[in-house]
């Protein structure tokens, strides 16, 4: 590889204005933040003539800029000597866009990558051949063109910048804590919203080239004949099947609310363990990752991962405990 002397640290330039805030004798408490952030100095990986002995090098160059809110907030809906039950919540807005990226035309994908980026647009935005519906005549996958027509023969020029990335716009989470004369109840949900994933895991299972061979979806059943036109598949000896794969097809919607952890139990007043000879009690059970709303259909849609491949899921954990002090 060519060297490069010149590289140095990526240059940060932030400005951040917060807010902490407790009303009502800290019954109602939070914060408010408000951020903007600016790399500049990027390292990317660069283009150069290929006389150079090389057609990349590693160096500095192009910016970034991050703009967002976020709030905390916590609440005492009920607090006295023998109940409190508080609600809490915490959300985040991030906007990230490409101010500057080092190539002629202001864009950076690599040939066959399913992302890059794009001045002005976002980070690693999706760029692909964007999936129009099946030709009602003849099976056939039609695509959008640059222009905005329809074909079934898509070039390498008709791709098209997307605005929908990995990364989610919305994140957060949300829960409660409940407490009531020993007994306890703590729940906690997050959420991520405006993210979307190319299902790789999904194209495989949906492969027509497969059947006979491996387990596939049932969704491949699916598929057009002259008597089912409205079909989710095209014709599986369509001329232009192959297509599909690499295109806004496989591109799915990975937003999704997920129940984190939730725990129920007891704790043991001082007075009613003395015979025990014992300081404190607790029994509890408690549960992690236990449900998930989401119209992502791979293995787990809490992930970055711009294209879903094997990934193992996040487990579903039970586990049930007694606490004893002396």
């Amino acid at each position: 590889n060519l060297p490069n002397p010149t590289l140095q640290w990526e240059v940060v330039t932030q400005a951040n204005v917060g807010l902490d805030f407790g009303l009502w004798n800290d019954r109602l408490r939070g914060a408010v933040d408000v951020y903007s952030k600016k790399t500049d100095d990027l390292f990317l990986t660069k283009w150069i003539s290929a006389i150079n002995g090389a057609s990349t090098i590693p160096a500095n160059f192009g910016s970034l800029k991050n703009e967002g809110v976020e709030l905390n907030i916590a609440g005492d809906i009920i607090r006295n000597a023998n109940t409190r039950l508080t609600l809490n919540a915490n959300g985040a807005y991030n906007k990230n866009t490409v101010v500057e990226v080092p190539s002629f035309d202001g864009t950076i994908w690599a040939n066959g990558a399913l992302t890059g980026l794009k001045e002005g647009g976002m980070v690693n935005q999706y760029y692909m051949h964007e999936y129009a519906g099946i030709n009602p005549d003849n099976g056939n996958i039609l695509f959008y063109t640059a222009d905005g027509n329809l074909t079934e023969d898509p070039k390498d020029s008709d791709r098209r910048w997307l605005g929908k990335s990995a990364i989610p716009v919305y994140q957060g989470g949300f829960g409660l804590d409940f407490e009531h004369k020993g007994w306890f109840l703590t729940a906690n949900f997050t959420y991520a919203l405006d993210a979307w994933r190319y299902d790789n895991d999904y194209y495989f299972f949906t492969l027509p080239g497969f059947i006979g061979q491996n387990n596939l979806s049932g969704d491949i059943q699916d598929y057009w004949t002259p008597t089912n036109k409205d079909a989710s598949f095209p014709k599986l000896t369509g001329s232009n099947a192959s297509y599909l794969s690499g295109t806004s097809f496989y591109l799915q919607d990975a937003s999704y609310l997920r129940l984190r952890y939730l725990s129920v139990g007891y704790n043991f007043k001082k007075q009613d363990l003395a015979f025990l000879k014992l300081s404190g009690l607790r029994v509890y059970a408690q549960g992690e990752n236990l449900h998930t709303w989401s119209k992502w259909r791979g293995w787990d849609a809490e992930s970055n991962r711009g294209v879903d491949f094997s990934q193992y899921p996040t487990p579903k954990t039970y586990s049930f405990g007694i606490e004893v002090s002396f």
